[in-house]
């Protein structure tokens, strides 16, 4: 993602299902902040455990960050022209996030 120098808008969605795992204290060793630049123009939080990425990003000192709790809100709202959009999510919500995006290409 940090390597694409374009500007980019990106969904970060995490559910905690068993299949998950249920700890998703994680998000805390992740390096979020390196997010953190000119070239991130919105940041998306989704997915059953949004309101914790959220606060992971207030924590971070992010002031572009918007949640949305349905996913395919989400993307909606990351689609711009002037941006690319990088979809990140965890194992749970990969297929149906999958399908969202073949829906969206087919109606292109």
């Amino acid at each position: 993602v940090m390597c694409d120098k374009r500007k980019k808008n990106i969904v970060i969605a995490v559910n905690d299902k068993p299949s998950d795992g249920r700890d998703i204290s994680w998000i805390w060793d992740v390096d979020f902040e390196a997010l953190n630049n000119n070239n991130v123009n919105k940041i998306y939080t989704s997915g059953i455990r949004h309101n914790d990425l959220e606060v992971r990003f207030k924590y971070a000192d992010f002031n572009n960050v918007h949640d949305v709790e349905n996913i395919k809100d989400a993307i909606l709202r990351g689609l711009d022209e002037s941006s690319v959009l990088y979809v990140l999510v965890n194992y749970t919500m990969l297929f149906s996030t999958q399908s969202i995006l073949k829906n969206l290409e087919a109606e292109k």
